[in-house]
């Protein structure tokens, strides 16, 4: 499936951003993770654009957005600029969803800014401390030499490396996109390696404490069989926010990818709850 939307791009705080969006209605806002970018909501961006505004950014770092070498990366920043696109494109409120590191700037938008955000998803998402992975910690330490000297072969074996927790055919081409943004060169291989060094579950860890600021609906939904943050961190988050519900699904970490009409699924009735249906 190709993108759900056409890349569209805007100025905030000083840096561009570029999200994809298509259709009417509710707003919905779908934050992806790491190494993924907006081609992470591909099929689910244009299941729900049937009914919804669905807007999809390529956070700051990733995909066609800047890559900033003087500017915080964090998820915090994340979520601190997330407002202003909103405000950028004439949107108050929206249902927020966030995948994976995505899922830690939702939080802090949460209770950062809980006057945008209607209702609250967070699928597979990184929380307390559970991240960065190994994984991605054996990333930090080993890849620089390489991944700055060669960076089209580094980054080729790293997307063959997640190929296996990717089904066939369109998903994969998405996460190969993503993976492209920045392998083209030397300084791309340093924006990966910002956005690498600025996986902090600090993050995380303090906004835990606040969880129970999150005001209307919130629902969480795992992948029972996601090999980077285990489904024993679902019933955990769940129960940090006030009225939380919890669905796990027969898939891995990338949902979205796996299952694209369970999760349009489930993000439909956290906003039918959103809106008293």
């Amino acid at each position: 499936m190709p993108p759900f939307a056409p890349t569209q791009r805007t100025s905030v705080d000083g840096l561009e951003i570029a999200y994809r969006r298509a259709g009417a209605g509710e707003p919905v806002l779908l934050l992806h993770g790491i190494p993924t970018s907006s081609r992470l909501w591909d099929a689910v961006g244009a299941d729900l654009a049937a009914d919804f505004d669905v807007i999809a950014p390529d956070l700051i770092g990733f995909g066609e957005s800047a890559k900033p070498a003087d500017r915080e990366v964090s998820m915090a920043e994340q979520a601190r600029l997330m407002p202003q696109l909103l405000d950028a494109l004439g949107i108050r409120q929206v249902v927020l969803v966030g995948h994976d590191i995505g899922g830690a700037a939702a939080q802090v938008m949460a209770v950062d800014a809980p006057d945008r955000v209607r209702a609250l998803a967070l699928i597979d998402s990184v929380c307390f401390d559970s991240w960065p992975i190994f994984r991605m910690r054996v990333l930090r330490a080993t890849m620089p030499p390489l991944a700055r000297r060669f960076p089209r072969q580094w980054f080729g074996w790293f997307e063959r490396s997640l190929r296996r927790y990717v089904p066939d055919g369109e998903p994969r081409e998405a996460l190969a996109a993503s993976i492209a943004a920045w392998s083209a060169d030397a300084a791309g291989a340093e924006a990966f390696m910002r956005d690498a060094r600025a996986l902090d579950p600090k993050i995380t860890q303090a906004v835990a404490p606040r969880l129970g600021e999150v005001r209307g609906p919130a629902h969480v939904v795992w992948g029972e069989r996601d090999p980077f943050q285990k489904v024993r961190w679902a019933p955990k988050l769940r129960d940090a926010i006030p009225d939380a519900t919890l669905s796990t699904l027969p898939g891995g970490h990338f949902l979205p990818w796996d299952l694209p009409a369970q999760v349009a699924r489930e993000i439909r009735g956290l906003a039918a709850r959103a809106a008293g249906g």
